[in-house]
């Protein structure tokens, strides 16, 4: 080896040397080991032994450093609790491309215990792999911990990385809510649970534990914790639960410890009390279930129950229950022990260790089991924990004590027994009672039959001796067939006996005997009955076979015998000889009929089968049966008979073939399955059959071109086998071709033949087309997906045609990666089918994607489907803060260019043909969207359109001026084009989406996770927080995505804090729906123990599911009130209900430190006089800031119409034992009005009734003042004016709307209508003083134009102004808040005021006015020009506004538009200062000498005045007088400090909101006015096209990233000094009244030192002011609730029933107080109320001369109006009518309100018209001797169901003489015809006889009728006359002629008067006569044997339908 080349590294060989064994390997070990970084390559060699040749190998490699990261910089535990663990973690990340060691290491504190563990402390990483390693702190020692972690590469080096680590560990302080438990009465063993509180003021957690119960206390009771040991939160309570469990009955006293954790153990003793008490059982009876009422079972359970259980008299040896119910009526478990008294009792129990469960209730049966006779008396004892109850029993035992089943059941049964023969049975007896019982039998069967034979042998002795000598009678005596031995016995008690039955007889069948038992006891006397039979037979035949079978083949080439016979033998068993016949049926014949056997004898008889033939040559079977008849007897047998008739079948699978359409010139084939079925060989042959050609059908064009020639049959279809040979069963597969020839369709038949055998067709079908497909869509849109998940779409291939195809998918042309896969690739389409295919893609980044595959069917070209969408992430939006950092404003114009050019596709065509420059007065009168000229690069106008209704927002506080901050929605006109431009919230999720998308493509995907990316920052403020209450702040999280957001906010790490959520759970919204939006509510907690004082600030991570993180920062201030009210007590007096009374009153902050106030009302319960709901203030609660107020403008609304109201408003302050409050007393009116009557009823009348029915009702006055009321059905003006009330603008929450009052008679409020004046706005807004209305026109009073030398008309001499100066982003803006917080001044931004005098510039430019002529004019040594004029002017106004009553803050003076130096200049001039010399008082208007500037030389006449000099004005020291006082306050920073100061402004501070000067994109230097400062230069970069160049012009995204740049910076230091001299110098001046003062206050604060150092070096340079304004005065408005959609009271005015009119009787004095009904009154005429008609009135006016409806026209002395004024106490008259011309019962509520809404009454209008109704019930006739039969119940049925009425079968030939008057018989059936209308009515009954049914005899198309002509069917009565409710019967007779059978029908017609629809019903019979069929017509009995009787029936069959009497056969 040789020497190596590096001395940075060595090598290491194992083994070194060695020995390799042929075919074997050696490893050899390498070891590397560097002293250096850098690469190395060595060569070695190795010596082979014996070899001359030497092996090389080459290392190479590199040495480098270890690489790894470490998460976490810091551990800090924060607070920890003494002896409790916590855990940190850090993640160690190995990032070298090697595995490297790790070793943790841990300064331990000074004390030495190992209170740090690190697990695991050492590892090994391999490349790019991850470990997590705990950090746990168990804290010994009250102390801050100071320690490090440091992290060790073992045999690389110690310290790679040290963790710092601070603890600090405090011992927890708890204390308890109580030290005694007192459970009170408990009942045993039963858990009763008690809690209290362990509260933990500490900041820390604290463990507590219970201690274990003492053993010697178990026995008494149980304590037991649901938790023994656990953790408190810091600042929280835990509340304990204990429960007591008692063992021992009695008082109980326990005692537990509750120890506290921490350096010493704090125990906390806690007493426990009860008294234990046993289980409460009670004794209730069952519910009878037998009780028959209702009052039976109040009576019983009013009665007092005693237990106690009485049977009776009950049989004996029976069971008897009664029960009673033990109810366990506490919440124990009781255990029962239940006995009875006496051991030898005669009752049972079915309990006796009953365990009762809590309120359980068991029934407790007593048994009553009596063996003797007598009383039995005994009672149950129930014992129980505590206490015992007694239950007595009794009953009587009566009935006998025997026990036998045969006594039970009355008989002794022998069954089939052969007669001459012996049989017995034995009865068992037992004794069951307690005395032997004496048994005595007798045959009563035989003592009656001795009794008749001795009555007869009287008779016949009586009658010999009277000489009648043939009376003598032999009586034989009776021989008892059964006997009972012993007759007579003695049974024992409690014994068995046995009883025996014998029988004997030689007399077949039945025999029965009945036999008495007498039974004695000691003291009483009983008789047993019991019956004894037998069924006595002879003996039977036994046959050699059950079944006779007969097989029978007929085939081709077979023909079977003439006959088939089979031989019986027949044999009979018994001992007696048998005489019996047989007999079978036809085609089965036999032998030999008659039969005699002796005993034991057999026969035989042959059975024989005549040949059969049948015609189909279907196999089949035939079945019969060999009857066996014995002599004598009426027992018959039988053998079954079956004949198997054979023939060659086959069994075809297949009917038909429908080969269905296939491709033409191609063919397809089918199969069918043969079988052979039969017993016999088969041979069969197929053919064709095509019906002579008339099966093959070709096209026309085909049969053209052949020459009218069809292909034969066999060419295109083709059977293979044609012909075959099947044994049986076997099965064979035939093949059935098709070829498909064109034009050609088929449907032939296949015919297989088999010989002997049967034809079998199968149809064939077929036919040949071309193929056809469509595609469902070309185009998949899976529109908005989320970006990480796949997402399928499906599209359909059909096959409209008839002939299948094959199909394929191609992939192969995708551009992307976006779809995944498309299924099924590759398949086949049958025809009319569709097959649905499944595409799935997956976005990947949230963007939109575009791709396209290919789908190919059969031949055809490829179709391509393109696939199009976006993928998207779930976004949400908060309405709080959004923190917007110098990196994410600088996307925000490419995201606002993006959200433009999405909104692009969307063009709108603009009503504007021309842009339109609008005046500033129009902007702030809002009569149309403000318009900002653009210019197009071709010339074309661009404006900007605000969208209708949305109200420009301001920036600052500049009075009524309007200062543009676009909020969205503006829309941007391209000549006759609109495009819509994105609001601030759109552009900020397209920020969000680019952000996020960037993240995505700069992350490794594989080790990607989206939820720990903080997508953007919000911020909640609390703002300022009253220490000690909960503050809330309501934070709108809205999904503007399309896909649903599921969300969870994490509130740990605030929970401290005491901030929480609500609902802090999982949030789901979905997207673009009303449920897309929610509230979260944090609610902020400062009652915790030593919450700390000031400013808060925290934040929590929004967690949003497969989403990027948001952090939600929460900021407030917390501090303490101080609050004085102005008044005590406000009386309202009376308010009517509908109308608000307000009062003012004022709130005084006192305190130095905001004040958090809530005005409160107490709940006063029920009482009527106290309602606070009826009194609102508003504010309810607000911030009041230090030495500030509020006035609260309390509003009494009545909620009800009549009461008096009282209410208590509690000001509370947290922490503050003041008691604030103020008392409001009120109470309501309303004007009440009602109709008389309320209800009405009209009719009935008829549809078309020449008149309506009418009645008359009023409108009565009640209230002491006039009542304007109207319709809501007719009166048109209230629909108007809700519909107006509907659109208005200025609800509350509530939708309440406040007016000026509005009475009866007054029109509605015209400033509500369209075009009216803005009366209203004017009545909530101050009025503007003349100087403003003036100045909104940008013009002085007078008209001229402004003039800075002019005074103010208003001064501002105790007004605070003041003007904030300095570098950019030092804090000027912040400083201005708090001074306008402070001294109640608004902020003015000196931009916005820029931005709103070249508004006004330029629409003052449009209207065509030059503007402000350059007049040059200077004062003193200041010169302003034309812009500055106006620019003072807009400032006068606005310091002239009623918000500037204190004065202002001017804020923002490093203006884009403009310099420093004429901002300031400007101010002063507007706050009414002029310069002047202090040097020459006396000369104000001479300039100053020596310091006067240069002026320019005039231009050239028709030449513009050059600009001025671009270099730096010279500036004299100025000093300026008046009488108001300017404060100049400069925060001074050096720009060398600026830089560092930038760096330290966190992210939410590196924004701010700019303000844009609409004007046009180019305006050219002549038409600009002179003076006016250039626009500023655009910060997006252009682009070439037009919209971008018109979005440079229109920046509708306010945000700009805070830091300046270089330039702004230059502009400001440049300007300084001559702002200074300006000012008149850089330090305050005396400002006092005097000669050489200056009127501008000047100071310079370093603004780089701490915010409120600034400010409190402000406070003491500016004078202490406090100005309070006096309070509003009390106001009385209308309160207008938001009319909501009511339901349309007539939905069809044509289908109105019902009109009132007003009475003109008394109108000249009911409207003489009512100035609207004398204006209507004077019109004269119907016409005078037009307007206040419906439109259905008012067009019957116009057509007077057309025909009106009794209900259209208008009654004498009536007029038709819809609205009505009533004096006091006086009311209107009103007629009301109702007419209709359809039938039906009409109600129709008319509601009638006031003025207002305030009240309503309603009357309900109920009309009926209807038509005379009749209703046709059946009725059954009962004839004599005959009950309703089903058939009658059917025919009832069948009328109610169908109206049919069915006579059922009727005879013939029968005749209705005598008619009407017939006897019922069933040729009758009755109808009861019964009035169910509203009238009296006629009705004429007609029948129009139909035709005969099909079928039936008689013939077709003539009318049945009876002889005579009488028709078949009749009617009496023919006509009715019926009142209401009335009702008669009409009979309906039926009588069909003779000769006319089968079913018959007619209709019966009702015609009712004045009812044009007549009620039919439909009447049916069936007509029929006698007839029968007789079987044979010859009996033969061929020949006879003398004495032998021989029988042959016939049967005769009844053919008819009806039953007629028997029939008589007449020899």
């Amino acid at each position: 080896m040789e020497a190596l080349s590096s001395p940075m590294i060595t090598f290491t060989f194992e083994p070194d040397t060695g020995t390799v064994e042929p075919n074997d390997v050696l490893a050899i070990t390498v070891k590397v080991c560097g002293s250096l970084m850098g690469t190395f390559s060595e060569k070695f060699l190795w010596e082979v032994t014996d070899s001359i040749h030497t092996l090389s190998l080459a290392f190479r490699g590199s040495i480098i450093r270890p690489s790894f990261s470490v998460d976490t910089t810091e551990l800090d535990f924060g607070p920890l609790s003494y002896g409790l663990l916590s855990v940190r973690y850090v993640t160690v990340t190995n990032s070298s491309p090697v595995s490297l060691p790790f070793q943790f290491r841990v300064l331990q504190p000074e004390s030495g215990s190992q209170e740090f563990t690190v697990t695991p402390c050492y590892f090994i990483l391999g490349p790019e792999e991850k470990k997590i390693v705990s950090i746990e702190l168990v804290p010994w020692e009250e102390r801050r911990y100071a320690t490090v972690i440091s992290l060790d590469i073992p045999k690389v080096g110690k310290d790679f990385a040290t963790i710092p680590v601070q603890a600090r560990c405090l011992a927890p302080t708890v204390t308890i809510s109580c030290d005694c438990l007192d459970y009170g009465t408990c009942f045993l063993r039963y858990g009763y649970t008690k809690t209290l509180s362990l509260i933990n003021d500490s900041l820390v957690p604290a463990r507590y534990e219970i201690q274990a119960q003492e053993k010697e206390t178990e026995n008494l009771a149980i304590l037991r914790l649901k938790a023994e040991s656990g953790f408190i939160e810091p600042g929280s309570s835990l509340p304990l639960e204990f429960t007591l469990s008692t063992v021992a009955l009695g008082d109980v006293s326990l005692s537990a410890i509750v120890s506290i954790s921490g350096k010493e153990y704090t125990h906390y003793l806690i007493k426990v009390l009860a008294t234990s008490v046993g289980p409460i059982i009670k004794i209730e009876k069952p519910i009878s279930k037998k009780l028959h009422s209702a009052r039976q079972q109040t009576e019983e359970a009013d009665t007092e129950w005693v237990p106690a259980l009485d049977f009776g008299k009950v049989q004996v040896l029976r069971d008897h229950h009664l029960s009673v119910v033990l109810r366990n009526a506490c919440c124990i478990r009781a255990p029962l022990k239940i006995s009875l008294g006496k051991k030898d009792s005669m009752y049972h129990l079915n309990l006796s260790d009953v365990p009762l469960d809590p309120f359980e209730a068991v029934e407790l049966k007593v048994r009553a089991y009596m063996d003797d006779a007598g009383k039995f008396n005994d009672k149950v004892t129930i014992l129980f924990e505590g206490g015992e109850l007694f239950i007595p029993l009794s009953a009587v035992g009566v009935g006998s004590t025997l026990v036998c089943k045969e006594f039970q059941e009355g008989f002794v049964h022998f069954g089939d027994q052969f007669t001459l023969r012996h049989f017995s049975y034995t009865i068992e007896v037992q004794n069951m009672g307690r005395k032997p019982q004496t048994l005595a039998w007798d045959n009563d069967t035989t003592r009656k039959q001795r009794a008749i034979n001795k009555s007869l042998a009287m008779e016949a002795a009586d009658q010999k001796k009277s000489g009648n000598k043939k009376a003598a009678l032999v009586v034989p005596e009776p021989v008892p067939v059964f006997t009972i031995t012993p007759d007579k016995t003695v049974i024992k008690q409690y014994s068995p006996f046995s009883l025996t039955v014998s029988g004997y007889t030689t007399n077949p069948g039945h025999i029965q005997e009945d036999f008495t038992c007498k039974v004695t006891s000691a003291k009483d006397m009983y008789y047993l009955k019991i019956s004894v039979d037998a069924d006595m037979a002879a003996l039977t035949l036994v046959f050699s076979e059950t079944t006779l079978t007969f097989v029978q083949n007929n085939g081709w080439g077979k023909d079977g015998p003439h006959e088939l016979s089979r031989t019986l033998t027949c044999e009979n068993v018994s001992k007696l000889p048998l005489t019996f016949s047989l007999a079978v049926k036809p085609p089965f014949s036999i032998n030999q009929a008659e039969w005699t056997l002796r005993a034991g004898g057999s026969g035989s008889v042959v059975v024989s089968l005549e040949k059969q033939d049948i015609a189909e040559r279907h196999s089949t079977v035939l079945y019969g049966k060999l009857d066996i008849l014995y002599t004598g007897t009426l027992e018959r047998n039988g053998i079954d008979l079956i004949a198997h008739i054979n023939y060659p079948n086959l069994s075809v699978n297949q009917s038909s073939l429908d080969f269905g359409c296939i491709l033409e010139l191609t063919y397809t084939r089918m199969h069918i399955e043969l079988k052979n079925s039969s017993a016999l060989d088969v041979w069969y042959s197929w053919m064709l059959d095509d019906g002579y050609g008339d099966g093959i059908h070709v096209s026309q064009n085909i049969l053209q071109d052949s020459g009218g020639l069809k292909i034969p049959t066999n060419y295109i279809f083709d059977i293979l086998p044609v012909r075959g040979y099947l044994e049986p069963g076997e099965q064979e597969t035939v093949e059935v071709s098709y070829y498909g020839h064109c034009g050609y369709q088929c449907q032939v038949s296949a015919i297989c033949e088999v010989k002997g055998g049967p034809d079998y067709i199968v149809a064939l079908s077929a036919e040949s087309g071309t193929i056809a497909h469509a595609l469902s869509r070309v185009a998949l849109d899976y529109n908005v997906q989320p970006f990480n998940k796949a997402s399928t779409k499906e599209f359909t291939l059909s096959n409209p045609g008839k002939v299948p195809f094959k199909f394929a998918i191609d992939l192969g042309v995708l551009k992307g990666d976006v779809l995944r896969e498309v299924t099924p690739m590759t398949g086949l389409l049958g025809p009319g089918t569709k097959q649905k295919f499944a595409a799935s893609v997956y976005p990947g980044l949230p963007e939109k994607f575009m791709d396209s595959f290919t789908i190919q069917v059969a031949h055809f070209v490829p179709t391509t489907i393109s696939i199009l969408g976006s993928g998207a992430f779930p976004h949400i939006l908060l309405d709080t803060t959004r923190v917007r950092s110098h990196k994410y404003l600088s996307l925000a114009a490419e995201a606002f260019h993006n959200a433009y050019m999405a909104m692009k596709t969307t063009p709108v065509v603009s009503a504007r043909s021309n842009s339109v420059r609008m005046s500033t007065t129009a902007i702030n009168d809002q009569q149309g969207p403000p318009l900002v000229e653009a210019e197009h690069p071709g010339g074309e106008q661009v404006s900007v359109v605000r969208e209708v209704g949305t109200a420009p927002t301001t920036t600052g506080t500049v009075g009524d001026e309007w200062v543009l901050e676009t909020t969205g929605n503006e829309v941007l006109s391209f000549g006759s084009e609109v495009l819509r431009a994105p609001s601030i919230d759109q552009v900020d999720s397209e920020i969000d989406r680019l952000l996020f998308k960037e993240h995505l493509i700069h992350e490794n995907k594989e080790t990607l996770d989206i939820n720990k990316f903080v997508l953007n920052t919000h911020i909640c403020d609390f703002e300022n927080v009253t220490l000690g209450e909960t503050t809330q702040k309501t934070v709108k999280v809205t999904n503007d995505g399309p896909l649903p957001v599921t969300f969870k906010i994490n509130m740990a790490t605030v929970k401290a804090k005491g901030i929480t959520l609500d609902p802090d759970r999982l949030i789901t919204l979905p997207p673009d729906s009303p449920k897309s939006s929610m509230d979260l509510v944090f609610k902020m907690r400062t009652d915790l123990p030593r919450f700390p004082a000031g400013p808060l600030e925290c934040s929590v991570p929004l967690f949003i599911k497969e989403g990027p993180q948001l952090v939600l920062a929460f900021t407030a201030h917390v501090s303490k009130p101080v609050l004085e009210v102005s008044h005590e007590h406000l009386d309202f007096g009376a308010v009517q209900f509908g109308q608000c009374k307000i009062l003012y009153l004022r709130l005084f902050s006192r305190g130095e430190v905001p004040c958090i106030w809530t005005a409160a009302k107490p709940d006063l319960g029920s009482c009527d006089i106290h309602d606070s709901t009826a009194f609102t203030c508003e504010p309810e609660t607000g911030v009041i800031e230090a030495h500030k107020y509020v006035d609260l403008k309390v509003q009494f609304i009545p909620t009800q119409k009549k009461k008096a109201y009282f209410a208590v408003f509690f000001i509370d302050l947290l922490h503050n034992p003041v008691e604030l409050k103020f008392a409001c007393r009120g109470h309501s009116y309303v004007p009440i009005f009602t109709l008389e009557p309320s209800i009405i009823q009209l009719g009935p009348i008829l549809p078309n009734a020449p008149e309506a029915a009418e009645i008359k009702y009023v409108i009565y006055n009640n209230a002491e003042e006039p009542v304007e009321l109207y319709s809501l059905a007719f009166d048109p003006d209230y629909v108007k004016e809700e519909e107006i009330l509907k659109t208005v603008e200025g609800y509350n929450e509530r939708d309440q709307l406040f007016l000026e009052r509005r009475s009866a008679g007054q029109p509605f409020w015209s400033h509500l209508k369209p075009g009216g004046s803005a009366k209203q706005e004017a009545l909530q807004q101050p009025q503007p003083s003349p100087l403003e209305a003036a100045g909104k026109a940008g013009k002085s009073p007078s008209g001229s134009a402004p003039d800075v030398s002019e005074k103010p008309l208003v001064s501002h001499a105790k007004k605070l102004l003041i003007m904030l100066l300095g570098p950019p982003a030092v804090g000027k803006s912040t400083q201005a808040k708090q001074l306008s917080r402070r001294f109640s001044c608004p902020v003015v931004a000196m931009d916005d005021m820029v931005a709103l005098t070249r508004r006004n510039r330029m629409s003052s430019t449009a209207d065509g006015s030059s503007g402000t002529q350059a007049s040059g004019s200077s004062t003193a040594s200041v010169e302003i020009n034309d812009f500055e004029k106006d620019l003072i002017a807009t400032l006068r106004r606005n310091l002239e506004s009623s918000e500037c009553i204190y004065g202002a803050v001017f804020d923002g003076l490093n203006s884009h538009y403009t310099t420093t130096v004429s901002l300031a200049k400007c101010i002063l001039y507007a706050a009414g200062l002029e310069p002047y010399d202090p040097e020459n008082p006396q000369d104000d208007g001479k300039k100053k000498g020596g310091g006067e500037k240069k002026k320019a030389p005039a231009p050239p006449k028709g030449k513009k005045a050059e600009e001025e000099p671009t270099g730096p004005p010279i500036f004299p020291k100025t000093f300026w007088k008046g009488e108001a006082t300017v404060y100049a306050i400069t925060l001074k920073a050096q720009r060398s400090e600026l830089s560092s100061h930038y760096q330290t402004v966190p992210d939410r501070d590196q924004c701010k909101k700019k303000v844009y000067v609409e004007t046009a994109a180019k305006e050219s230097q002549e038409t600009e006015p002179a003076g006016e400062p250039p626009p500023p230069p655009a910060s997006e970069p252009e682009t070439p096209t037009f919209a971008s160049e018109v979005l440079n012009h229109l920046k509708y995204y306010p945000y700009v990233s805070l830091f300046p740049s270089e330039e702004e910076l230059d502009k400001y230091y440049a300007s300084e000094t001559d702002v200074q001299n300006l000012l008149g110098g850089a330090k305050a001046e005396s400002h006092e009244e005097g000669a050489g003062t200056n009127r501008v206050a000047c100071v310079a604060i370093n603004a780089l030192q701490n915010v409120g150092l600034v400010y409190e070096e402000e406070l003491h340079f500016l004078p202490d002011m406090e100005n309070v304004a006096p309070l509003p005065p009390a106001e009385v408005l209308q309160v207008v609730k938001r009319p909501h959609r009511r339901s349309s009271f007539i939905s069809d005015p044509s289908s109105l029933k019902f009109a009132f009119f007003t009475s003109m009787a008394g109108e000249e004095e009911d409207s003489s107080g009512d100035p609207t009904a004398q204006g209507k009154k004077s019109k004269g005429g119907a016409e005078k109320a037009a307007g206040l008609q419906s439109e259905k009135y008012q067009i019957m006016l116009k057509r007077k001369t057309e025909y009106f409806t009794p209900l259209e026209a208008l009654p004498e002395g009536h007029e038709m109006r819809t609205r009505w004024v009533v004096k006091p106490q006086q009311r209107v008259e009103l007629l009301l009518r109702f007419w209709s011309q359809t039938v039906g019962e009409f109600e129709q509520k008319f509601v009638f309100e006031g003025l207002n809404g305030n009240h309503q009454a309603r009357l309900m209008c109920k009309g009926v018209c209807a038509e005379p109704q009749i209703g046709c019930f059946y009725r059954h006739i009962k004839l004599p001797n005959t009950k309703v039969t089903p058939t009658q119940k059917l025919q009832k049925a069948l009328f109610v169901s169908d109206r049919i009425l069915d006579f059922g079968p009727l005879p013939t030939g029968r005749t209705a003489d005598g008619f009407p008057n017939l006897p019922d018989s069933e040729h009758c059936k009755r109808l009861e015809i019964r009035n169910i209308g509203l009238f009296d009515l006629h009705v004429d009954f007609d029948v129009g006889e139909g035709s005969e049914a099909p079928g039936a005899g008689g013939a077709a198309g003539k009318k049945p009728a009876a002889k005579g002509g009488k028709p078949l069917f009749m009617l009496n009565p023919l006509g009715m006359d019926l009142k209401i409710n009335d009702k008669q019967m009409l009979s309906i007779y039926c009588y069909p002629p003779q000769g006319l059978l089968g079913p018959l029908e007619g209709r019966m017609v009702c015609r009712i008067r004045d009812n044009p629809q007549p009620l039919e019903c439909k009447v049916i019979c069936l007509a029929d006569t006698p007839r029968v069929d007789v079987d044979c017509k010859d009996l033969v009995f061929e020949r006879l044997l003398l004495d032998r009787e021989v029988k042959k029936s016939i049967t005769i069959r009844h053919a008819a339908i009806l039953c007629f009497p028997l029939l008589t056969l007449l020899l």
